[in-house]
């Protein structure tokens, strides 16, 4: 009897089981499309703005730059009268100092002078101490009668706004002619400007005078008038 030999049986070989969830891999080129993308972002938005500001803004000619000068000492002018009338002694006259400093300030912004606080107070101290010391006595004066009950704020109606306005004239006017002259706070010098500010003072005083009596537009066109005179003089 022969014995059958079985062949062995081969196993059915079972492919590895993968996962059902194929990993997703990341995108390598995102990132640097999202930065290629941002950096074209900022180029344009460079751009834009690079042809914003190559715009010319309309420059302000010289004629038009004074005449805006003039205008904001006008302003002040018509604030320190206002300031001359409150009913309080010595704070009236602070107060008038105060809006001279801001007058030159504002002046100071127009022909883009670099602004000194310090320098300016102490140059309109100065200034109104030499333009009329006869008159800052009398403004003085009304300052305090009005300490004087019932008739101390009459009386000091007229006298104190004339004196405020004309002082701020005179100091606006001194500030606008530095300037035009290319000057700046470190070079201004009060004792050259002492004769011309009385001078200043002098015709502010009849500007204000007749601003006082309402003889507003015969005032302001003499005075226009001289001032550009004086601008182009000097």
């Amino acid at each position: 009897m022969s014995d059958t030999v079985k062949k062995p049986t081969a196993k059915k070989s079972t492919p590895k089981e993968t996962s059902s969830v194929n990993k997703e891999t990341p995108d390598q080129g995102a990132p640097e499309q999202e930065a290629s993308s941002a950096k074209a972002e900022k180029t344009t938005v460079t751009n834009e703005t690079s042809k914003t500001s190559d715009k010319k803004t309309p420059k302000m000619t010289d004629e038009d730059r004074l005449k805006e000068a003039n205008a904001i000492v006008t302003r002040n002018i018509y604030w320190a009268m206002g300031l001359g009338v409150i009913p309080l002694p010595l704070l009236d006259m602070v107060a008038i100092a105060a809006l001279q400093v801001k007058m030159i300030r504002e002046l100071s912004e127009l022909y883009g002078v670099p602004f000194s606080n310090n320098i300016a107070a102490t140059s309109v101290m100065t200034l109104i101490g030499g333009i009329a010391p006869i008159e800052l006595s009398k403004g003085l004066s009304s300052s305090i009668v009005k300490l004087i009950p019932g008739i101390g704020t009459a009386a000091s109606t007229v006298a104190l706004p004339v004196t405020a306005g004309a002082t701020t004239y005179a100091i606006g006017h001194i500030f606008i002619l530095h300037f035009e002259s290319d000057g700046n706070f470190f070079d201004f010098d009060t004792s050259k400007v002492k004769q011309y500010s009385q001078d200043l003072f002098a015709k502010g005083k009849k500007l204000v005078t007749g601003l006082w009596s309402k003889d507003k537009d015969k005032a302001e066109t003499d005075t226009k008038t001289e001032t550009k005179a004086e601008t182009k003089a000097a």
